[in-house]
């Protein structure tokens, strides 16, 4: 694995479930080299510096604001694509 490799992105999608289940196919594929990473995407609410909102003291509980990536290397690419078909792509 080459330190400064092209990637490219395969899955990207505010979906937990969906992120692991691709994760798990490409893994089982034997694609070498996934790396999945997730980040907020929406910054904080609240004007009084508190930071609180409203929607994470619903029934549910914390609503989750994150987005989700893999990426592979760009000669794994095609093969990636191919296994994550039924799954929503960037």
């Amino acid at each position: 694995m080459n330190l400064f490799e092209k990637r490219e992105e395969v899955f990207c999608k505010r979906d937990r479930a969906g992120w692991k289940a691709a994760w798990e196919a490409l893994k089982a594929a034997g694609i070498q080299g996934v790396k999945a990473r997730h980040c907020e995407v929406e910054p904080p609410v609240g004007g009084c510096g508190c930071k609180l909102d409203i929607r994470n003291f619903g029934p549910n509980g914390r609503i989750d604001r994150e987005q989700y990536f893999i990426t592979v290397p760009a000669e794994e690419a095609d093969r990636a694509r191919e296994v994550l078909e039924g799954l929503t792509q960037c």
